[in-house]
């Protein structure tokens, strides 16, 4: 191995990784439903595959702003309907997902859990890689 040829596959392994860190950079900046540099990264790893589905009222700018406490009520308003939901017994939450993929699928996730009250716990937004 000669040191030409050692400098040629460095510098294209640093061009590699260069690349990938720009395309994860503008993922991050410029798509608002990527949740976290773990989920540009899984989607990085599967090809960037987004069949994701979404609830026909949805949108990605009224889902950042559901916050802990929020009635269904006041979610509703802002991101409508869900497209499905159901109950988690053993925690009294129930939940709605904005979101699907067809089955064996990667898609965006994006739920509501609610509390026993009907007021929101927490949102999730994730990537579910399959």
């Amino acid at each position: 191995m000669t040191a030409r040829w050692r400098v040629g596959v460095i510098a294209a392994a640093v061009i590699g990784i260069g690349a990938a860190a720009l395309i994860a950079i503008r993922l991050i900046r410029n798509a608002d439903h990527y949740a976290s540099a773990g989920d540009v990264a899984l989607f990085t790893l599967y090809g960037f595959e987004d069949r994701t589905t979404y609830a026909p009222s949805y949108s990605e700018e009224g889902f950042k702003r559901v916050r802990a406490g929020m009635t269904e009520q006041a979610v509703r308003g802002l991101i409508g309907e869900p497209l499905r939901r159901w109950s988690v017994k053993p925690e009294n939450q129930e939940v709605w997902s904005y979101s699907s993929g067809a089955r064996d699928a990667s898609y965006w996730q994006r739920l509501v859990i609610f509390d026993g009250t009907g007021h929101v716990a927490r949102s999730r937004r994730e990537y579910n890689a399959d």
